[in-house]
């Protein structure tokens, strides 16, 4: 009785395991699929002095529903989880590639391409805005060709750009002003975007800051704001002194000073006649007694 038991758990048992291979056999999506892993590199043969050079930023693309992958600053590239037959395109405005695709159905050795443009995928540029006589000029605005939105210079006149691709021409812009150059071509980083400003004589700039000279700190200011004013336009500039500083005088664009030492704060007017610059100088005032020069009224030596 026992052995009949037995063989009929038995028979059950293999009948079981005949059932789920057959099912295994019929749906196979019932299994794990087999996976593989890619990698190559990307690297640029069209500069002859750099052959080999990698090449960052390209997108590696895969068929069958796959995400892509970007190359790395070494150029190299990776993916894992493929299956299946997998095309593989290389893509970046601005260059072809050696080959434009391969395919593999399984691990491939290697999935390398070829970079038949010396151009980088994209490149940032920059540079700044100045008078002839080297001050800075916010506020010019600096468009570019492809159809890339346009930057403007900070307070220091400079700017930058980021995401360029392709040959891109730089050109700046501010009414009742002209450049030079006109505008300047880059199809990469090299070179830096600086330009010269000059007025039609209906526009002018009023440069601020505090000079060299200084041993104190304080502050300058405009009113009207600036810094730019229509012609023969009349500014008060104001400097007022930090605590601990005097205001000692103004340095303007012949490098001399005029003194007003009424007050700790200085008023300074001015008829834009021209481009001009106004530099407060402060200074920190001696501790009497110190010197034979020094006295209780505030007064300072020359810094």
């Amino acid at each position: 009785m026992e052995r009949k038991v037995a063989r009929h758990w038995l028979a059950i048992v293999l009948a079981g395991c005949t059932l789920l291979w057959g099912l295994a056999a019929c749906r196979p999506g019932l299994e794990d699929p087999e996976t593989f892993s890619l990698s190559g590199t990307v690297t640029d043969v069209g500069d002859p002095e750099l052959p080999g050079d990698p090449v960052a930023g390209v997108t590696i693309q895969f068929s069958g529903g796959f995400t892509s992958v970007p190359s790395q600053a070494d150029g190299t590239w990776q993916k894992d989880g493929l299956a299946g037959t997998v095309t593989v395109t290389p893509a970046c405005d601005g260059r072809t590639f050696d080959p434009p695709s391969l395919e593999c159905a399984e691990a491939c050795a290697t999935v390398d391409f070829t970079s038949t443009v010396s151009l980088p995928c994209d490149y940032a540029l920059g540079g700044q805005v100045l008078l002839a006589t080297g001050e800075p000029m916010p506020g010019v605005t600096l468009s570019f060709s492809g159809g890339f939105s346009s930057v403007s210079t900070n307070a220091f006149g400079a700017w930058s750009k980021s995401g360029l691709t392709g040959t891109v021409t730089v050109t700046p812009s501010r009414a009742h002003w002209s450049f030079t150059p006109s505008s300047r071509e880059f199809s990469s980083s090299s070179g830096a975007g600086d330009f010269t400003g000059t007025s039609d004589g209906q526009e002018y700039l009023l440069s601020l800051g505090i000079s060299g000279w200084s041993t104190g700190s304080g502050s300058v200011s405009a009113n009207p704001s600036g810094p730019y004013y229509a012609a023969d336009a009349a500014v008060q500039v104001s400097a007022v002194a930090d605590a601990g500083s005097l205001w000692w005088g103004w340095k303007d664009e012949s490098c001399t000073h005029q003194y007003d030492r009424a007050s700790i704060d200085s008023f300074w007017s001015l008829t834009m006649a021209g481009n001009k610059s106004a530099e407060a100088t402060f200074a920190v005032p001696e501790i009497p007694g110190n010197s034979e020069d020094d006295d209780l009224d505030g007064s300072v030596d020359e810094p």
